[in-house]
């Protein structure tokens, strides 16, 4: 969203992101077909689609200016250099591999929780 919303003048040019270390979580980053569903060959062969380079490239990064869910070495060979140079400016491919956590669901939500209940019964 950064780079469309600076795309769109929503964000001045001059700002930058960063990825600090030791990372910051960001949303969910897997698919879940459960055990009993009734058609699990058709969710797996989705997800293979959904999580395949060229999907990643055309539908996740060039479509909605957002980083890949998957390792963005395999994403690479599906974008053009230009795309690549826009989308790894700031935050390289190394520090995403590095730094980049998706959400500890049940620890987040008991952290927020557990802040929501000290300032309101306070």
């Amino acid at each position: 969203m950064f780079y469309s919303w600076q795309a769109n003048g929503q964000l001045p040019p001059e700002f930058k992101l960063v990825l600090p270390a030791p990372g910051m979580p960001g949303q969910p980053m897997h698919y879940v077909i459960p055990a009993k569903a009734p058609n699990k060959e058709l969710a797996e062969k989705f997800v293979e689609l959904a999580t395949s380079p060229k999907v990643q490239a055309e539908g996740i990064v060039k479509r909605f200016n957002w980083y890949p869910g998957i390792d963005a070495q395999y994403v690479q060979p599906e974008l053009d250099e230009a795309t690549w140079n826009k989308l790894f400016t700031d935050v390289k491919p190394e520090d995403l591999a590095a730094h980049g956590k998706p959400f500890p669901i049940a620890p987040y939500n008991s952290a927020i929780l557990e802040a929501y209940e000290r300032q309101a019964t306070n």
